[in-house]
C-alpha cells in the first residue's frame, strides 16, 4: 500500500475519538502548509497547545495577518502527527504503530518517537514532548536483542534532533545501552547491527561521551578489605566469577553482567575455602 506525497490515509488517536474538526474546513480559520499539503486548522486549538503557533498567530507577524503558516524542512509524517496530537492530546504505542503502518515506515516506534520529541521541542509543544518521551522509554527499555535496528536508528534520531542541553531522551537511551542491552551487544559483536551501532557511536561523539559518563556513574567496584576474601558467583549459571580481596559493592545502580551466560539477574558472594 503506497501513500503518495500529499495523500494521507485517515489516522485516529488510538483509545480516544479524534476531534471531529481535525482536517475539516468547518469553522477553520487558518491553514498550515507542509510538504505538498495545505491543512485547514483552528487557531484556538493549535495556539492552546503550541507556543510556536500562539506566537505565529498573534501580534504583528505576517502569519497572523494571512492566517497561514508554512513549515519548511520538516517531515510531513511528523508535522501531521504533531497536529493530530494537538487535536487529541493522545500519543501512545497503539497510535505510533498505526502511524508507521499507514506511512509504511519500517524504522520502529522508538526512532519515530525520538524525532517526534525533536519536532515537539522545535514547535514548543510541551505535552507532546512528555508523551513521546514516555512512549520512547517504553519501547527502548524492552529491547534486549542486539539485532533490533531501533537502537542505532534511535541513536541517530536522538542525537540529531535534540539539543545537548535536553537530557531526557539521551539518558533513557544511554541507560538502556548500559543495561541488559549491553550484554546482548557484546554477545552479538560480529553482527551487522552491532556494526551499525558502532557506526552511530563514532558518528555522534556526544553519545560516546554519554556512554562513558554512564560507565563511570554505574559501575561495579570492589571495596578493599584485605581480611575479607570472597568468592563472587553468578546466581543464574552458578559459575564463580572470581576471588576478590574485598566486599562486592555496587555503586550508582550499575548492572554487572555475567561473562559466561550474559545474564544480569544477580550475583552472590561467599567465603573463600
Amino acid at each position: 500500500m503506497t501513500t503518495p506525497s500529499g495523500t494521507f490515509l485517515p489516522i485516529r488517536a488510538a483509545g480516544k475519538k479524534m476531534n471531529p474538526y481535525f482536517d475539516k474546513a468547518d469553522f477553520s480559520d487558518a491553514t498550515v502548509k507542509y510538504g505538498d499539503v495545505s491543512l485547514p486548522v483552528h487557531r484556538v486549538i493549535l495556539c492552546g497547545g503550541s507556543g510556536f503557533f500562539k506566537k505565529a498567530f498573534s501580534g504583528g507577524f505576517a502569519e497572523a495577518q494571512s492566517c497561514e503558516v508554512t513549515l519548511h524542512d520538516d517531515e510531513p509524517i511528523l508535522v501531521r502527527t504533531m497536529i493530530i496530537f494537538l487535536y487529541s492530546f493522545v500519543m501512545n504505542v497503539g497510535l505510533a504503530a498505526k502511524i508507521l503502518k499507514t506511512y509504511e515506515r519500517p524504522e520502529g516506534i522508538a526512532p519515530l518517537m525520538a524525532r517526534l520529541y525533536g519536532i515537539a521541542d522545535k514547535y514548543d509543544v510541551p505535552r507532546l514532548k512528555i508523551a513521546s518521551a514516555e512512549v520512547f522509554k517504553h519501547e527502548i527499555t524492552k529491547i534486549t536483542s542486539a539485532t533490533n535496528t531501533q537502537i542505532p536508528l534511535s541513536i541517530e534520531a536522538v542525537y540529531t534532533t535534540t539539543p545537548s542541553s535536553d537530557r531526557v531522551l539521551r539518558e533513557i537511551l544511554v541507560k538502556a545501552c548500559l543495561g541488559p542491552l549491553r550484554a546482548a551487544l557484546r554477545k552479538e559483536k560480529d553482527t551487522n547491527i552491532y556494526a551499525e551501532f558502532d557506526k552511530q557511536r563514532r558518528a555522534h561523539p556526544d553519545f560516546s561521551v554519554d556512554l562513558l559518563d554512564g560507565v563511570f556513574q554505574d559501575y561495579t567496584i570492589m571495596e578493599a578489605k584485605p581480611s575479607d576474601v570472597r568468592v563472587v558467583s553468578c546466581e543464574t549459571c552458578e559459575i564463580a566469577m572470581g576471588h576478590w580481596m574485598g566486599s562486592f559493592v555496587i555503586f550508582g545502580g550499575g548492572v554487572p553482567v555475567c561473562a559466561n551466560c550474559y545474564r544480569h539477574d544477580g550475583f552472590s558472594t561467599s567465603e573463600a575455602t
